[in-house]
């Protein structure tokens, strides 16, 4: 194991280190869009890459790593370090609204602890996306769709038709056209996540 002050290796990484282990998830937040990607070892995180994060900042767009942990009632907790801190209330207010849909019943802000809801049922309500590349709407509300969303810790990242990694999922509008052409038997696929988180 490391000790203070030794370089890191960015390639020679060890999830069986003490301490809260690697993100989960990447999260990009612009205006009310959060977007997840799977985290990876190769993402900047700090050192010249500060420079990066600070013009993604000044541009208005927030970027953090997220954190899941799971209880064994299928409960989770969440934990968020800001890399940039663009628009960052709004960006709070965004993970917050995500994470509460999302099932999660606890979020860890660096300077603030928000208690979302009890151990449960998942909600039953509609949601969708549209994918920003393809454009292909989806949108779904069955109680499998719900217990896979709090299985998974995120709605459906990437899109069937085309492939692009696509917004976290929202409350449908009530005027929403529904699901694009041929997308009713098709459901967008979830991720699983890798072992690495040990409560999973």
């Amino acid at each position: 194991m490391p000790t203070e002050g030794d370089p890191i290796d960015e390639f020679d990484f060890d999830t069986d280190l003490d301490g809260p282990g690697p993100p989960t998830f990447r999260a990009t937040i612009l205006g009310d869009t959060l977007t997840l990607n799977e985290w990876w070892p190769f993402l900047l995180s700090g050192g010249p890459a500060r420079e990066h994060f600070r013009a993604r900042r000044d541009d208005g767009v927030a970027i953090a790593d997220l954190r899941r942990w799971r209880e064994k009632d299928g409960s989770g907790e969440l934990s968020v370090e800001f890399l940039s801190g663009g628009g960052r209330v709004r960006a709070e207010r965004v993970i917050e609204g995500w994470a509460r849909m999302a099932g999660y019943s606890r979020v860890w802000f660096p300077d603030r602890v928000v208690d979302l809801i009890a151990p449960g049922p998942p909600p039953i309500a509609p949601v969708a996306v549209t994918c920003p590349t393809c454009r292909a709407t989806w949108n779904d509300e069955s109680a499998d769709f719900w217990l896979e969303v709090r299985d998974s810790g995120s709605f459906p990242r990437v899109c069937p038709v085309c492939g692009a990694v696509m917004p976290q999922w929202g409350p449908a509008e009530a005027d929403d056209p529904g699901a694009g052409p041929g997308s009713a038997n098709v459901r967008p696929r979830f991720h699983q996540e890798r072992s690495r988180d040990p409560a999973h």
